[in-house]
């Protein structure tokens, strides 16, 4: 199994950089800033984890929280994502 350090903590003040209107019904977070609430992680067949990310978005009044891919999100500090990314990216050409 690779990759299993969490990306993300609860707590943690993240940065959305990725569109989301195609898989959030039609809302659009992207740039927006939230608070982690939890961080759980599956793994593939292949051994590989992947990190799902529980939000709760500044501004935005909801009944559930947000969930996301890791690679959605950065760290609030890190503005252009941890990965460079400069623009939102469609989620499902990440998928």
């Amino acid at each position: 199994m690779e990759n299993t350090d969490s990306p993300f903590r609860p707590g943690d003040r993240v940065r959305c950089i990725a569109a989301t209107a195609a898989t959030h019904d039609s809302l659009e977070l992207y740039g927006r800033l939230g608070t982690v609430h939890h961080v759980s992680a599956g793994v593939d067949d292949t051994g590989l984890v992947h990190w799902q990310v529980a939000v709760d978005w500044d501004g935005i009044v909801a009944l559930a929280l947000f969930r996301h891919p890791a690679a959605e999100l950065a760290l609030a500090d890190e503005p252009h994502g941890s990965f460079g990314d400069t623009g939102p990216h469609s989620i499902a050409s990440t998928a």
